[in-house]
């Protein structure tokens, strides 16, 4: 059965209509087609309620042009696949069209393509939907860590490079007895800051902005009531992606009372982590949906490299590392164009070498965020090779970071094995036999070692001859 077509057209001729839509039935579509041909007829059929599957625009009408009837699309907010229909038109305009947001160009001698194209940006408006429930994910991940400000058994403040608080939350209330209203707009000092150690707390307010790095520190505040307590601070600057600081975040507890707030305090870190933890599988969602990649990718390749990073001696401690590693690995092509990205045929020697940017620019996004440095060996180096032919350093061997190296392997074993838009899933067999081969020139043949007795133990004793035949140990 024809599946249903919401087609806007926007085209001045009813023959060029009427021949559109025997094209869409003859690729299978039964399809309800609006033409109009001004301004005003579009902007009234965006209006109406209409859920529309694409936008197909004649360029050049009496009233206005393609480009036009693409601006208004634009404004209006929808997420409509806008495909340009033309006889006329040079490379040079349809490149301009698609730099400004149309989906495909179509020239009129070549109708063939329509169907198609349709189809892949349905597809591609099925994927954009789905990253966006993904990002509205990560959003409920943040308001959780908004929440906990609010409910945080622990003072949490904010305050602005004049020392001027902006954010206080009800514990900071409980500890030093000022209501928002009262603190908020004050400076520090003038607050909870007793005169005699006014000069020391200065001293680290002004080593904050100087530094731009976090500081722990034990002093004496003051209540609003006057009394003087101990409290253990933990001074945080936010800075943006140029290194600039934006504000600070402090926690504080008063540790005048008992062991007790001590464990709050672990209970806070704790819920922080994983705070950051959720963030961090938010993000690697979000990037799923962006780049396509099969479901379940960052879970699977995560497990298996731990996995092996295990048999390999790496502590527990340092594998937390290793599992925020995987789930960024591909954080960089959030930098890279959706035309490229999302590019149907194969990439130019200009396009692939934006492509292998994305290391690079997973680097600069991560190198800013402290807590994550330690997790920049996979997103940075994961497409080094063992025998130097890799990117972007083009390192060599054990030059290339033990866990860039695991996920190597998992990483091109997963892949292998998953079914993509632009092939199926090869079988064990044949993904193995090519793990097997690229020992020792793409892989670290101890990770490949390893993971075959992991993966597939029988595979392991194909490596072992494999390697005796390369005279290899």
């Amino acid at each position: 059965m024809p599946s249903r077509l919401h087609v806007l057209l926007v085209e001045d001729s009813e023959d060029d209509a009427e021949l559109l839509a025997l094209v869409l039935k003859r690729g299978g579509y039964s399809p309800i087609l609006r033409r109009v041909e001004t301004p005003k007829a579009l902007h009234q059929a965006l209006q109406d309620g209409t859920a529309w599957d694409v936008v197909i625009s004649d360029y050049t009408l009496p009233h206005f042009n393609g480009m036009d009837a693409l601006e208004i699309i634009k404004e209006s907010g929808l997420d409509i696949p806008f495909i340009l229909l033309s006889g006329t038109i040079g490379e040079d305009v349809a490149v301009n069209a698609m730099i400004h947001g149309a989906r495909d160009y179509i020239m009129k001698n070549k109708m063939a393509r329509l169907v198609p194209a349709i189809e892949r940006e349905m597809r591609e408006t099925k994927v954009r939907c789905e990253r966006k429930q993904a990002e509205d994910a990560l959003f409920l991940s943040e308001s959780k860590l908004s929440l906990y400000f609010q409910q945080s058994p622990l003072a949490i403040i904010e305050w602005n490079q004049a020392f001027e608080v902006t954010a206080w939350n009800a514990a900071a209330e409980n500890v030093f007895g000022y209501s928002w209203g009262e603190a908020v707009g004050h400076r520090l000092e003038e607050l909870i800051t007793p005169k005699h150690v006014k000069e020391f707390v200065n001293q680290i307010m002004t080593g904050l902005l100087a530094t731009k790095s976090s500081q722990h520190g034990i002093n004496e505040n003051c209540t609003k009531d006057g009394r003087i307590i101990l409290c253990e601070w933990f001074d945080t600057p936010v800075i943006d992606k140029d290194r600039n600081v934006l504000c600070f975040t402090s926690i504080a507890r008063d540790i005048t009372a008992s062991k007790q707030q001590e464990e709050q305090l672990k209970q806070a870190h704790t819920e922080l982590a994983l705070a950051y933890d959720s963030t961090i599988e938010g993000w690697a969602q979000a990037l799923e949906m962006r780049d396509m990649e099969t479901e379940g990718h960052c879970q699977r390749v995560t497990e298996l490299t731990l996995q092996i990073a295990r048999e390999l001696g790496v502590s527990e401690a340092y594998l937390v590392h290793y599992r925020r590693g995987t789930f960024l690995h591909d954080i960089g092509k959030m930098a890279i164009p959706d035309s490229i990205l999302f590019k149907p045929g194969p990439l130019s020697a200009t396009e692939w070498g934006i492509m292998r940017l994305h290391p690079v620019y997973a680097h600069k996004l991560l190198s800013e965020i402290k807590f994550l440095t330690p997790a920049i060996d996979i997103p940075y180096s994961h497409h080094e090779k063992w025998d130097g032919s890799g990117y972007p350093l083009g390192l060599v061997g054990e030059e290339i970071p033990l866990a860039a190296r695991v996920f190597a392997v998992v990483d091109v074993w997963d892949a292998l094995t998953s079914d993509r838009p632009y092939r199926p899933a090869w079988t064990g067999e044949a993904a193995l036999a090519y793990i097997v081969d690229q020992s020792g020139k793409h892989f670290d043949p101890q990770v490949v070692n390893i993971f075959l007795q992991i993966e597939h133990p029988l595979g392991h004793a194909k490596l072992k001859k494999h390697l005796q035949s390369r005279g290899e140990k």
